[in-house]
């Protein structure tokens, strides 16, 4: 009786596929070369989901396996879909950062008409049969209205950059929005979602970007707005700079403790005490923390990374700083920055951190790799640190043993 050996052909596609999952666009060209079988779900795989990068050059990184790179084929030059073709019939939905590009849309339309067509920045759509389907949705003016009890709707956008008051109603018929993503936001918009029921709704991703017109009681609005032990991702942006320190630091140190099922913090704000806050949230629940912090003055002391990250030295795995918030169109900020590595030659060395010019001096001396292996202390804190942002500059941190620690650079 012969035994049966299994090999990749023995698989059914669909674990083929899960498997493919795994892999980003690099992994997946040498699995294509196997055989017919892993050609054909390879295929599926690479062209399935398009990233159409039509902002700032994202590195396409064989060794960076974020859900970003392993969802997406990624596309940097719009040129190279003239190569695509007859495989667009393999593609479900291609996605851009910003919309605005219709000839092209016509053309793969033309190839493929029940392509799905996303644009990041503006998750728009305008008829009921759309809102029955989609994601995410994009609000800068008043919409017509949701469907009554709209089950599909995971994320909301809110841009009141346009308009300081935009129509609510359909919020409390959104069942099961997670994420709420407010731009250009201010007191009045709290009060707007307070009266339209919010606070009923579950929210666990909250991005808010707050501007001057924003009163200083972040603390209350936060817990009078949302149930707060119920958020596991927080993005804050300040955009006003006329405010103190101390009105920062007063409100977060108060939210702090009441997030207590946050996972991921990111915050972009002017000269401020990150530490005082960090040391605020519940011990080791952080798993990524992202910091922006604009001096603004040379008499400003950042502090250590050590003492922003004691308190979570054992839960943090992703951490990321700078000391200037990259103000463009082309790229996101904030938690998707761990996602994806923009292209890193054009970064300039940061600007000086320090009141004495010696100590600064000192600091850039060092180098990245250098500065990684003195906060893990060659092995001895931060165990769970896989990933590290510094300047723009993305550092995978492996470790074969506790103390043998190799730091990888990416771009």
């Amino acid at each position: 009786m012969k035994t049966q050996v299994n090999t990749l052909n023995s698989l059914p596609d669909e674990v083929l596929l899960n498997i493919c999952e795994f892999l980003n666009q690099i992994d997946v060209l040498p699995f294509i070369l196997i055989n017919r079988k892993c050609k054909d779900v390879g295929m599926k795989k690479l062209y399935r989901c398009i990233y159409c990068n039509n902002g700032e050059p994202i590195v396409i990184s064989s060794k960076f396996y974020s859900d970003f790179y392993c969802s997406f084929t990624i596309m940097n030059n719009i040129e190279t879909w003239s190569k695509i073709g007859k495989n667009l019939e393999l593609t479900e939905s291609v996605t851009f950062f910003t919309d605005g590009h219709d000839p092209l849309v016509q053309w793969i339309k033309g190839y493929n008409p029940s392509v799905r067509i996303i644009a990041e920045k503006a998750p728009l759509s305008d008829s009921h049969e759309e809102l029955n389907k989609c994601k995410e949705l994009y609000i800068f003016r008043d919409i017509v209205d949701v469907p009554v009890h709209n089950h599909s709707i995971k994320k909301l956008v809110f841009d009141f950059s346009y308009k300081r008051y935009v129509n609510l109603k359909i919020v409390p018929h959104l069942l099961n929005l997670e994420s709420l993503e407010i731009r250009h936001g201010n007191s009045i918009v709290f009060d707007q979602f307070r009266d339209n029921g919010l606070s009923n709704l579950k929210i666990r991703k909250l991005s808010l970007e707050l501007g001057f017109r924003y009163r200083d009681t972040l603390e209350k609005e936060m817990t009078d707005t949302f149930q707060v032990n119920q958020i596991t991702s927080l993005e804050l942006k300040f955009n006003f700079f006329d405010k103190k320190t101390y009105l920062y630091e007063s409100e977060l140190t108060k939210l702090a403790p009441q997030l207590t099922n946050i996972r991921h913090f990111s915050i972009i704000v002017q000269k401020f005490p990150i530490d005082k806050v960090i040391e605020k949230f519940n011990p080791n629940t952080l798993e990524s923390l992202y910091i922006v912090l604009d001096p603004c003055t040379r008499s400003y002391v950042i502090p250590q990374f050590h003492d922003i990250l004691q308190s979570q030295e054992d839960s943090i795995t992703r951490f990321y700083f700078n000391t200037s918030s990259f103000e463009s169109a082309l790229r996101h900020s904030g938690l998707q920055e761990f996602e994806r590595i923009y292209d890193a030659t054009q970064i300039n060395t940061p600007r000086s951190q320090h009141n004495n010019i010696d100590d600064t001096n000192k600091f850039f001396e060092r180098s990245h790799d250098q500065i990684i292996r003195d906060l893990l202390e060659e092995g001895s804190c931060f165990i769970n640190m896989k990933h590290i942002v510094l300047y723009e500059k993305h550092f995978l941190i492996k470790r074969k043993e506790l103390a043998d620690i190799e730091v990888e650079a990416l771009n």
